[in-house]
């Protein structure tokens, strides 16, 4: 379950109707978002940026205030409509875990799997259980470990 944080960046695209001036990242209201790698795709016109999200419950959204830009006669911009991304699927995730042998014979060393089948957050140590051994290492995400 993907929810609204830094697992899923997604690049927001402003497009203006007209060449305007003026327009940077500073113009643009985030919530519950950070902005990162602003830039000017068709200078004057089409700008993109990075949005992540900054807290699984919140969604992030983004908005173009009034007179954030000016076309070349002037004329002071519109707001724009406040942008969200859609919800998470809702959907809890479900792990499949892979390369437990059948038997254990010390001393063994084994690689284990975990899959989550889409990107979760905050998986460590900590979430796995072990009965008659130990955890070394845990590496990978943010669907497979």
């Amino acid at each position: 379950y993907i929810g609204y944080d830094s697992v899923a960046p997604f690049t927001a695209v402003v497009t203006f109707d007209e060449d305007v001036m003026g327009f940077d990242v500073s113009d643009i209201t985030a919530v519950s978002a950070t902005l990162s790698a602003f830039a000017a795709t068709t200078p004057g016109r089409v700008f993109t940026v990075t949005v992540t999200g900054g807290d699984i419950l919140s969604p992030p959204s983004i908005a173009v205030p009034a007179d954030a830009a000016a076309d070349l006669a002037g004329n002071l911009s519109v707001a724009a409509v406040e942008a969200t991304p859609p919800p998470p699927d809702g959907d809890a995730p479900a792990v499949s875990i892979t390369g437990v042998p059948d038997s254990f014979s010390a001393p063994m060393t084994t690689t284990i799997t975990f899959d989550w089948g889409e990107p979760v957050g905050g998986f460590d140590l900590a979430d796995i259980t072990v009965t008659g051994g130990t955890l070394s290492a845990i590496s990978g995400g943010p669907d497979v470990y």
